[in-house]
């Protein structure tokens, strides 16, 4: 019998040996990431090459049903999910980069500010592979060469780097709304909590209407601090909205107070405080589908701290 050659010699080894009747698991050899760059790159890159920077964190722990996966990059920038894959590493399930990855932008002050608030973490700035693996935070840049960084993280690393990434992105509405969004089944809230101060304000909501061009309910929320004290900021009205009714451009979701899952809005504050008998208002826009009255109860929190 003849035996063609092939030009792998371990599946022509394979052959030989079930044509003489043994049967032969072939393992096929993995693929080692791409080698990474050194933190240090990423703190000497300037705003004009932060621009391609991107940023992903990815949770990589146990896990019974998806966690998408977030990630960031500049205006300037679309954010190339597919630019990480060379850069797996073996081992790791990064399978919730295949599910969905949201994105937001930040700008190349943000995103420097990162890179600098990261900086004071060696845990992180480390890079490698921790023992309890929680969570992937890498970086990516093709400005002047492809460069990357990952640090894989236990969980106590990966609460710190939350709480470094909340503080450069403290003017990031978007960025702080998709962080809460990721930290809240991951269990990463920051440990802080405001305090309910309902019984002093008065809330109200007015002009509400169709904006017919959106096709979606605009209106205000106004809040009256009845005390005689200031309530320091940041104040945020919590809304339980009945039947379908949506929050569109609510700050966040309620996860560290009760009851979670309800939108909220952060009133803009003169001085981080509502001064007695002081007033503030926002804007609200909601999603009505069903066009059914717009009716809610609130809730008014103040004080730093996951809402």
């Amino acid at each position: 019998m003849e035996i063609k050659s092939c030009k792998n010699p371990i599946w022509n080894f394979a052959m030989v040996l079930t044509l003489l009747g043994v049967v032969v698991l072939v393992i096929p050899t993995r693929t080692e990431a791409q080698n990474f760059s050194p933190f240090s790159d990423f703190q000497a890159m300037s705003l004009d090459q932060l621009k391609t920077l991107q940023v992903k964190l990815t949770y990589v722990g146990v896990q019974t049903r998806p966690t998408p996966s977030r990630a960031f990059t500049s205006p300037f920038h679309t954010f190339d999910p597919d630019a990480f894959v060379p850069f797996r590493r073996s081992g790791i399930s990064y399978s919730n980069d295949d599910i969905q990855i949201r994105t937001f932008t930040a700008s190349p002050g943000e995103l420097k500010a990162v890179i600098d608030n990261v900086a004071m973490l060696p845990n992180v700035t480390a890079g490698g592979v921790a023992t309890n693996i929680y969570l992937s935070f890498a970086l990516l840049n093709t400005s002047g060469g492809t460069k990357a960084f990952e640090a894989v993280l236990n969980k106590a690393d990966t609460s710190d780097l939350f709480a470094q990434l909340r503080l450069a992105l403290q003017s990031n509405k978007e960025g702080l709304k998709e962080l809460s969004g990721m930290a809240c089944p991951l269990d990463l809230l920051e440990p802080a909590r405001p305090v309910d101060v309902t019984t002093n304000v008065t809330v109200a909501l007015g002009g509400v209407r169709l904006n017919r061009t959106t096709q979606r309910f605009v209106g205000t929320v106004t809040a009256k601090n009845n005390s005689v004290q200031g309530i320091a900021g940041p104040v945020s009205v919590v809304f339980d909205l009945s039947g379908n009714v949506r929050l569109v451009n609510a700050d966040g979701t309620t996860c560290g107070t009760s009851p979670v899952g309800r939108g909220f809005i952060n009133l803009p504050l003169t001085g981080n405080a509502l001064p007695p008998s002081g007033s503030a208002q926002a804007n609200l826009e909601f999603e009505n589908p069903d066009l059914e009255p717009i009716k809610a109860t609130t809730k008014v929190l103040a004080g730093p701290g996951a809402r």
